[in-house]
């Protein structure tokens, strides 16, 4: 690779060289569809948030609902300030003397992608739990064990770790951050996300067998709206994550070289995913928005004249 003068793609972009010269090229609609998205799950999940605390203010905070609610919108943060970067320097406001840095800065959009599947399967896990040991889980308060694990996972652990890898590299060594970031994809990011379908099978299978053993059990409104929520976490994840994953994943260790598939990854792989947190964080603002409460109103004078006829009867 020619590092004086070259145009090296990456993550949807082009970057330009020479460094003094330096530009990225947006080529592509979707980067326009990656803005809103991100625009939409922060709305949407900082709503649902609101909605949910709110609705649930008796209830501990500390609860996976809220987790996921929260990496989500740090999701969407992330995503809008990655765009926010490449504007200003784009337009100039920031200077850097090589495309290595800019790496070091896109591969902030992986470390969410991390995040946000680490909180879905504690989710899911949370949900599994529940089912199958409840009495002890309010007990031994899992849920709040399990939040405080999350927390420390996403926001202490992945941030320093990450921070660890870049202090002892090379930045301006491009090829040596490009292998970085492909390692963070093909051996954290995809397997973290196999992982997540597993906890999604076993939470359908513990499902099913709660609802058999639990045949008159009525579940609460809260309940069964998490139960609903990772649901359609599941279908999401499945149909728009782990099946391109798996593919991207095929594709590198058998080594196909498919056109289809180098498309898929350059082009359509962050919309996919991006879409995937949108629907997964609409389900819980639709199932958190405040409903009307219907009143029955009932005639005191029908109800008297009932009870007299029947008094009547005997």
């Amino acid at each position: 690779m020619d590092r004086d003068a070259c145009a090296f793609e990456f993550k949807g972009f082009i970057l330009q060289t020479p460094a003094d010269d330096l530009q990225v090229v947006d080529h592509g609609p979707q980067r326009f569809f990656l803005k809103v998205s991100a625009v939409i799950i922060v709305l949407i999940s900082s709503v649902a948030l609101l909605f949910y605390v709110r609705q649930n203010a008796m209830v501990l905070k500390c609860n996976m609902i809220v987790c996921m609610l929260t990496t989500n919108t740090a999701f969407g943060l992330l995503t809008l300030i990655h765009h926010l970067f490449i504007f200003l320097f784009n337009q100039r406001y920031l200077h850097l003397s090589s495309p290595a840095k800019f790496f070091v800065f896109s591969n902030l959009t992986l470390l969410s992608q991390n995040i946000v599947s680490v909180s879905s399967i504690a989710l899911a896990l949370d949900r599994v739990l529940i089912m199958s040991i409840p009495v002890r889980y309010k007990i031994w308060k899992v849920g709040k064990k399990l939040f405080i694990v999350v927390f420390v996972l996403n926001w202490l652990v992945s941030p320093f770790t990450y921070c660890l890898v870049l202090f002892f590299s090379d930045l301006n060594d491009l090829i040596y951050l490009v292998n970085v970031e492909r390692s963070l994809k093909h051996y954290v990011f995809y397997p973290i996300t196999c992982v997540e379908t597993v906890c999604y099978v076993i939470f359908a299978l513990q499902y099913r067998d709660f609802t058999k053993r639990q045949t008159r059990y009525v579940c609460r409104k809260t309940e069964n709206a998490q139960n609903q929520i990772i649901w359609a976490q599941m279908v999401c994840h499945t149909s728009l994550v782990f099946i391109p994953s798996s593919i991207l994943s095929i594709d590198r260790f058998l080594n196909l070289r498919i056109e289809w598939i180098a498309t898929l990854k350059w082009t359509y792989e962050m919309p996919i995913f991006s879409t995937s947190i949108m629907l997964s964080s609409l389900i819980p603002l639709l199932k958190m928005w405040p409903r009307r409460k219907v009143k029955t109103v009932f005639s005191v004078k029908a109800a008297s004249l009932k009870s007299v006829s029947r008094k009547g009867r005997s």
